[in-house]
């Protein structure tokens, strides 16, 4: 007799917790830059999921392009997945933190990069050290996740666009140091031919004027006076001082530490301490994209 009412007690008390979760839901853990596993000191790689968006043949395969890109030029790229980033006031804010805590890049370089994804924000946000900028522009950083990572993303297909993403910083950095040679290898070709036809019409005027000479003296030679000019070359050095004003974030400087390291957050002066990267910094730099 008792068997339905104790069903339908149960019923109640269960729709009852089901709709106080709905309307109360627990609170996230807040991860905070000092909950993301560094991969350098854990497995000597350069990806951390937690998000868990990566399959493991996937993290080796950007463990392996990254891998060869700083045995190559010592450049260093991190590809960070996150749940969230609500500790901080922004996703931007969260990255750039991020960066500078593990000093992502060369410290004489700041040649750094973190790709840093955030799975509740559904947001992309790259960093860029200032060493790598030139190649890196925010403007190009902004092109190549509009073009190679959201578009991918939008479609579920989130490891094709880290995978794209990755592909893209790497063979970017690679080609870094083939700039300058490039560079003077097109000066030369638009050059050369310049100065060869400099050359070219300097002798036809001095036959030119030769055999004008000739005519005129009936084809004796001009006597000629010889006169010695001492010239005096001075020469002046100068340094420029540039001041670069940097943001902050979260109380310090996001590039001031003075030694190579990660950022000891428990120092308001901003201290950095031993690390697995680089010891590099980032100002700023870099874009993001929400899919």
């Amino acid at each position: 007799m008792n068997f339905p009412l104790t069903i339908l007690r149960r019923g109640f008390w269960i729709i009852i917790l089901s709709l106080t979760l709905l309307l109360y839901p627990l609170p996230s853990w807040a991860i905070t830059i000092q909950d993301v596993p560094n991969p350098r000191q854990n497995d000597g790689g350069w990806v951390t999921d937690m998000a868990e968006m990566l399959s493991a043949r996937t993290e080796t395969h950007l463990n392996k392009m990254i891998s060869e890109l700083e045995a190559k030029n010592g450049s260093e790229i991190a590809v960070v997945t996150v749940p969230e980033t609500i500790s901080a006031a922004t996703p931007k804010q969260f990255t750039t933190e991020l960066f500078n805590y593990w000093g992502i890049g060369k410290k004489d370089k700041n040649n750094g990069v973190l790709f840093l994804i955030s799975q509740r924000d559904r947001r992309v946000e790259i960093e860029t050290g200032k060493g790598v900028q030139t190649i890196l522009s925010d403007a190009t950083v902004n092109n190549l996740i509009d073009t190679k990572i959201i578009p991918k993303f939008k479609l579920g297909q989130f490891e094709n666009g880290i995978v794209a993403g990755t592909t893209e910083l790497v063979t970017s950095l690679k080609g870094d140091e083939y700039k300058l040679l490039s560079i003077v290898i097109f000066i030369g070709i638009l050059i050369i031919p310049i100065f060869v036809i400099i050359l070219t019409s300097l002798k036809n005027t001095y036959k030119s004027r030769k055999n004008s000479y000739s005519r005129s003296y009936g084809g004796s030679s001009r006597p000629r006076t010889t006169y010695r000019r001492s010239t005096n070359s001075s020469s002046s050095s100068y340094s420029d001082s540039n001041n670069t004003s940097r943001t902050s974030y979260g109380g310090y400087d996001s590039c001031s530490g003075s030694s190579s390291g990660s950022y000891d957050s428990s120092s308001s002066s901003g201290s950095y301490d031993s690390g697995s990267f680089g010891g590099g910094c980032s100002d700023g730099g870099g874009g993001g994209g929400d899919w």
